[in-house]
């Protein structure tokens, strides 16, 4: 990524608020919010990303790839589980390449610097975060590992493929390294000790864990009486309402300082006189005469609203007894800042939603790939052979395109796609292409939604809040315990490099 839009995605997490720390713990809490479903550790093999290169241990001639630790011994334990560095090694590496996905493109990992010279906050470098995370993650991991074992759970015919898969990736890895033996890449790309026999230990329990979690949040699925019952007791949850509005802030004047700075970035202190709150006020008030022609126009759910209204405004909006064309003013609590608010109209998304496969075609080539003109061509003649969605998404994936079929909403950006995939004529396979100043959208009908999009919406939570529920009893049974010497032999201490600059 460049340094620019480094900087821009720096930007926009500033104007988020959200510092490295912030952004981590939300990253954590998010991720444990949908536990089932998005895990940190659910792949069941290492993760490389295109954007990201792991720098290898530098080995010396001498201790080329041999330990000079027992590789047997307990780095830590989970319950009658004793996890050796090599297995911390694996659990670490995933930990670590699932955060730095987002951390480096957004500026907050430095490529080319060893995690250990990166502050992360006040008291934690950046390697010390991830072995905190990764210990989290193990106890996890191995608590309902022990719960699908007492479940009896086995490895289904998927599970075998899928660790059978990730070894010969392995292999393959190794083979184009030029290393015929897989250890010895092993030992190279994860840490010393690692080896083809425990990478498969690693395999087998991260697998169990995450096939039978997605089996539980399976299990956890509401009764629609359930469903009902939690949209009546909180509409506006699950409702979204357009409207249109207007911000008005009062005029500030900076004042002295009563405290010397010599801090030349310090915010100058501000006030604001009762004639500029009061002209706020009056600007505010004629602004209900146009703020339903001219006001921002917006649509959202009860979170979105209130992340740029206030909370009176958002209760507002989502009154039952709004009409449309309802306009009001509201002040926030220094009377300083004003919303102009004019209510549309509220969905209750009590509608099953069209789905679509929707392919975005920049229209400025990149050197090296194939040209739009190109890509068109070789979707069109999908369009003209009237593929199955199977043989359409191998044309997909044999072009680079990720395979995935998106849900689109009444209210979806795109007011071409939307009219299109909403035609009530429309077939699963048709296909269109539209335009903008950007790219190219090839959109393929799928079908559409057998539930409602409202029962959808309810049902997941419903279902995600007795996952949690169960998960967190279960995933704390035993604390882990950590050896910390031994866990020092760990490979911890990696490096992250752009691809520019990965040699």
């Amino acid at each position: 990524m460049s340094a620019s839009a480094s900087k821009k995605k720096r930007k926009e997490l500033d104007q988020q608020g959200l510092s490295k720390q912030q952004l981590a713990q939300k990253t954590k809490q998010e991720t444990k919010k949908k536990t089932l479903r998005n895990v940190l550790i659910l792949l069941a093999a290492l993760i490389v990303v295109a954007a990201i290169i792991f720098g290898t241990i530098k080995l010396t001639e001498a201790n080329r790839y041999a330990a000079d630790y027992d590789v047997k011994a307990a780095a830590a334990t989970v319950g009658e589980h004793q996890i050796t560095v090599p297995m911390f090694n694996y659990f670490y590496n995933s930990t670590a390449s699932n955060y730095a996905q987002m951390y480096v493109s957004y500026g907050m990992i430095q490529a080319n610097t060893p995690l250990s010279e990166q502050s992360f906050s006040e008291t934690q470098t950046w390697e010390d975060f991830f072995i905190e995370t990764t210990k989290t993650n193990i106890q996890q991991v191995y608590n309902i590992y022990d719960e699908a074992m007492k479940d009896g759970y086995t490895l289904t015919t998927e599970d075998q493929a899928a660790i059978d898969m990730a070894v010969n990736n392995m292999k393959a890895e190794a083979k184009a390294a030029g290393m015929a033996n897989v250890d010895y890449y092993l030992a190279q790309r994860c840490g010393l000790g690692c080896n083809l026999e425990n990478f498969k230990e690693y395999l087998n329990v991260t697998q169990i864990y995450s096939s039978y979690t997605a089996q539980k949040q399976e299990s956890f699925a509401p009764t629609a009486e359930e469903v009902a019952e939690a949209y009546a007791a909180d509409k506006a949850s699950y409702d979204t309402v357009a409207f249109r509005y207007t911000r008005i802030n009062a005029e500030s004047q900076e004042v002295a300082s009563e405290e010397e700075t010599t801090d030349a970035d310090a915010p100058a202190e501000t006030e604001y006189t009762a004639e500029a709150k009061e002209k706020a006020k009056t600007d505010a008030e004629a602004a209900k005469a146009t703020v339903a022609s001219d006001g921002t126009a917006l649509t959202g759910n009860k979170n979105t609203v209130v992340s740029y209204l206030n909370e009176d405004a958002t209760s507002w909006l989502f009154d039952e007894s709004r009409k449309e064309g309802d306009v009001e003013v509201f002040a926030d609590a220094e009377d300083t800042v004003y919303y102009v608010v004019s209510f549309t109209s509220r969905d209750d998304n009590d509608y099953n939603r069209s789905t679509a496969y929707v392919v975005n075609i920049p229209k400025q080539d990149t050197e090296g790939q194939p040209t739009a003109a190109d890509t068109l061509a070789v979707l069109d003649k999908a369009k003209e052979d009237k593929l199955s969605d199977e043989d359409f998404e191998k044309v997909l994936t044999d072009n680079g395109f990720s395979v995935s079929v998106t849900p689109i909403a009444r209210n979806y950006s795109n007011e071409d796609i939307r009219n299109f995939v909403y035609d009530e004529s429309r077939q699963s396979g048709d296909m269109a292409t539209f335009e903008d100043d950007t790219y190219y959208y090839v959109v393929r009908f799928a079908a559409k939604e057998e539930q409602t999009y409202q029962y959808t919406l309810v049902s997941s939570d419903l279902q995600n809040d007795k996952a949690n529920e169960w998960f967190t009893q279960v995933s704390e049974t035993n604390a882990i315990t950590v050896d910390d010497a031994l866990l020092a032999n760990a490979n911890t201490d990696l490096t992250f490099y752009s691809n520019q600059s990965a040699n």
